[in-house]
């Protein structure tokens, strides 16, 4: 969102913003395939040798921190709504 910002502001054509988009995003994940092809393999391996003993405790572990950051997230969204309700209208 920013960079459409920015190219809106700046008066950057569609045409050129697509390329320029296209390319980077194309960069990125060929960038990222190529990673998945060279080290997948062995870090499928290295987990299973070394991490799998663990793999239950991170799971809850992550499951933990998002339910943290779900109710986190509810509650900042209840304040604000209630702290905007609490506000008087102005007419």
């Amino acid at each position: 969102m920013p960079f459409l910002v920015a190219a809106g502001a700046l008066g950057v054509t569609r045409r050129r913003f697509l390329a320029a988009l296209g390319t980077a995003r194309a960069l990125r994940y060929g960038l990222v395939a190529w990673l998945g092809v060279r080290y997948g393999r062995p870090m499928v391996h290295w987990w299973n040798r070394y991490m799998a003993q663990y793999e239950g405790a991170i799971g809850w572990a992550i499951l933990a921190l998002f339910l943290v950051a779900l109710a986190w997230g509810i509650w900042q969204w209840r304040r604000s709504t209630a702290h905007s309700a609490a506000q008087p209208a102005t007419t």
